[in-house]
C-alpha cells in the first residue's frame, strides 16, 4: 500500500515511516508541507492509497489541505486520517466535513494507527465493491459534493471524537425516505444513487442556517445531529422539507412521489461513546417505525405538490420558519429548564 504522510515535524515522519514501511511494509512517501504534498499528488504516476495528514502546518494547514485533496477525482474517496494535537471539537467538525476519514490525536499509538488504518482501507474497498454492482439497498451510498454529509465510517469516526466534549446537550434525528423499497426495485442503481442525492441536497439546503452534520445510512434513511444544541424539531419540518424533495429530485426520475418522514429527536446528554452511538441507534430505531406506520400511504399530500416550484425567496421563508420554529422550542425548552431550577 502506498502512503503519503504530512507533517511539518520531521520527526513525526521519520516515527510514521519506520511504522509503516519497515513493520508494516507500506511504501511511505513523506512531505513537510501542504503545498509539497499537493505537488506530489499531481506529479505521481501512481495514485496513492492513503494519507495522514497534520492539522497544524503554516501557510495551509491540515483541513485545507483534505479539501483541496477531495477536489481531485482520484481521491474523492482515499481514507485521509488527520494526525493532530487539535482535541477541540471546532477542529473535529471542521476536519470532518473538509473531508476527513477518520480523526486521530498526538501523541498517538501506533497500534490503534494501524488497526485504524487498515479499518478505512476495509471500508473503501467495500464500497468500491458495492458500486461495482446493482447498489443494494441497504448500502451506505457515497454522495457527493453535498454540503456536511458524511459517509457512514465517518459519521461514526466523527460521533465518536467529539463524544468526549459532549457536556452541553447535543440532538440527533433520523429522516427517511417512506416506501423506499418500491424506489429501489423500480429504479437502476445509478438513478436510485440519484435520488439519494436529492434528498441529500434538500436535507442539507434545509438545515444549512442551523449547521447540522448529516449521514446516509443505508435503506433511504439519514440521521441529522446537532452537536451542543438540543434541536426537537417541530412538526412543520417534515412538510417543508417533503416540498423541498419534491423540487431537488430531478423531473420523471420515479414513478411515484417521493417523501420522507422523521422520526424522534433523540437527546445526547452522555459524554460517553457508547452513549452517543445508542443515540444514532435510537435515531434510526425511530424513524424506521414511523416509515413503517407511513408505507404504502399516498406518499406526499397534494397540498405539499401543489407549487410546482420553488424560488429563492421561498426556499429562504422556508429555511426562516424552519429557524424561528426551532428557537421558538429552545426558549420553550430554556423557559422550562429556568422553572425547574427555581423550584429547586
Amino acid at each position: 500500500m502506498k502512503i503519503l504522510a504530512v507533517d511539518d515535524d520531521t520527526s513525526i515522519l521519520e516515527v510514521l515511516t519506520a511504522a509503516l514501511s519497515a513493520l508494516e511494509g507500506h511504501e511511505v512517501v513523506t512531505a513537510s508541507s501542504a503545498q509539497r504534498a499537493l505537488r506530489i499528488l499531481d506529479t505521481d504516476s501512481e495514485v496513492f492509497d492513503c494519507l495522514l495528514v497534520d492539522i497544524q502546518m503554516p501557510e495551509m494547514n491540515g483541513i485545507e489541505l483534505c479539501a483541496e485533496v477531495r477536489k481531485r477525482n482520484a481521491y474523492k474517496r482515499t481514507p485521509i486520517l488527520m494526525l493532530t494535537a487539535m482535541s477541540q471539537r471546532s477542529y473535529i467538525a471542521d476536519a470532518f466535513r473538509a473531508g476527513a476519514t477518520d480523526y486521530i490525536t498526538k501523541p498517538f499509538d501506533l497500534i490503534d494507527l494501524r488497526a485504524r488504518l487498515g479499518s478505512a482501507l476495509r471500508d473503501r474497498r467495500r464500497v468500491d465493491m458495492l458500486e461495482a454492482r446493482k447498489t443494494d439497498l441497504d448500502a451506505p451510498i457515497h454522495v457527493r459534493d453535498v454540503t456536511r454529509l458524511l459517509g457512514q465510517s465517518e459519521y461514526e469516526n466523527y460521533v465518536m471524537q467529539i463524544s468526549q466534549s459532549l457536556g452541553s446537550k447535543s440532538s440527533v434525528v433520523g429522516i427517511k425516505i417512506v416506501n423506499v423499497a418500491q424506489h429501489h426495485e423500480s429504479l437502476s442503481s445509478e438513478d436510485f444513487e440519484r435520488l439519494i442525492a436529492a434528498v441529500a441536497a434538500a436535507i442539507s439546503e434545509l438545515t444549512r442556517q442551523e449547521g447540522h452534520v448529516i449521514s446516509y445510512r443505508g435503506n433511504g434513511a439519514f440521521l441529522c445531529i446537532r452537536i451542543g444544541r438540543q434541536d426537537v424539531l417541530p412538526a412543520a419540518f417534515e412538510t417543508i422539507l417533503n416540498r423541498h424533495i419534491h423540487m431537488a429530485v430531478p423531473a420523471g426520475l420515479t414513478k411515484r412521489p417521493v417523501s420522507a418522514v422523521v422520526g424522534e429527536t433523540i437527546i445526547m446528554r452522555s459524554g460517553s461513546r457508547t452513549a452517543a452511538l445508542d443515540a444514532l441507534n435510537g435515531a434510526i430505531v425511530s424513524v424506521e417505525a414511523a416509515a413503517e406506520r407511513c408505507a404504502d400511504v399516498p406518499d406526499v399530500s397534494k397540498r405539499v405538490l401543489s407549487n410546482q416550484s420553488l424560488s429563492d425567496s421561498q426556499r429562504q421563508a422556508d429555511r426562516s420558519i424552519y429557524s424561528r420554529l426551532l428557537r421558538d422550542v429552545l426558549r420553550e425548552d430554556l423557559r422550562i429548564g429556568s422553572a425547574r431550577g427555581a423550584a429547586n
